[in-house]
């Protein structure tokens, strides 16, 4: 989970990053970098939010993670079409 998609959490939730801190062992922060930037950058152009565009970046397929990774959110709409798969949590 990106930095920064814990803080878009935190302005949308005040209160979060507290439950987070509580999970911190169980996930696996992303730290932001230049090709993160460069994605945001991008996507946000074209109108997807720093946190979203973040959360993109993570998930999609890597050298790493070469299947890519899920994006768990409550609001799944705003990634269709990103190249990502999605986990629905209101299901």
């Amino acid at each position: 989970m990106p930095v920064l998609c814990v803080l878009e959490a935190e302005r949308q939730r005040a209160g979060i990053v507290d439950h987070v801190g509580v999970l911190v062992e169980v996930l696996h922060l992303i730290e932001d970098d230049y090709a993160m930037a460069v994605t945001i950058a991008e996507l946000n152009g074209q109108g997807v939010p720093f946190g979203g565009a973040a959360a993109v970046h993570a998930a999609r397929p890597n050298q790493m993670h070469p299947m890519g990774a899920l994006v768990a959110t409550v609001t799944p709409e705003p990634y269709g079409g990103l190249g990502v798969g999605v986990m629905d949590l209101n299901r």
